[in-house]
């Protein structure tokens, strides 16, 4: 997922290969995205935005949503907080039977 400069957040919908660890013999093919400075990646487990009673759909436009409602200044000089501020409604439903797991990744500089 990434938070653009403006505020906007994309869902990077690229079609993933196999989970990793599973034997499988496959191409697994490179995603690229370039990234501008002021921009915020996301990158997260199933267990963050899947839940076993809606889907994994809802919970994607849950990040979203988190995601985008905070400004640049949390996103360009605190990242840990922010993550820890992102999980706490995140995961209030969670029934906590899945790992978890949330990267923030922010450009900074021209």
């Amino acid at each position: 997922m990434l938070r653009l400069p403006d505020g906007r957040v994309r869902v990077l919908d690229a079609k993933p290969g196999a989970m990793l660890g599973i034997p499988l013999r496959q191409q697994i093919a490179d995603h690229t995205e370039r990234l501008t400075p002021g921009s915020t990646l996301a990158l997260y487990t199933d267990g963050l935005v899947e839940r076993r009673a809606e889907g994994i759909d809802p919970g994607i436009e849950r990040l979203a949503s988190v995601l985008g409602s905070f400004g640049p200044e949390d996103l360009d000089t605190r990242l840990d907080d922010t993550a820890d501020r992102m999980l706490r409604p995140l995961l209030s439903d969670s029934e906590r039977d899945d790992d978890v797991c949330l990267l923030l990744c922010h450009v900074h500089g021209p």
